[in-house]
């Protein structure tokens, strides 16, 4: 499996970005205030890391949040990583 095949859901009810893979749920979390994406957390269960779901995850949040045209604010480490790697 790579980053290109994996199925990310939005769950915007649950202020969530999520994907399921061998029957466990990865998800990005966020909150929107006044026109500001504060992406909260990127969890990927153990069994899971390294396959490239949680960059999956983030690009999906940060679409999500350029199509609204949010700011984002990468209250998450791993969203404040992905954006330094990836010039944003």
């Amino acid at each position: 499996m790579n980053a290109a095949t994996v199925d990310v859901r939005h769950e915007p009810e649950q202020s969530r970005f999520v994907a399921t893979v061998e029957g466990l749920d990865s998800t990005v979390r966020y909150r929107i205030e006044g026109g500001v994406m504060h992406v909260l957390s990127t969890n990927v269960p153990p069994a899971l890391e390294g396959r490239g779901i949680a960059a999956a995850l983030t690009r999906a949040a940060l679409a999500h949040a350029d199509a609204q045209s949010l700011r984002i604010d990468p209250v998450c480490a791993y969203t404040a990583a992905y954006l330094r790697r990836h010039g944003r």
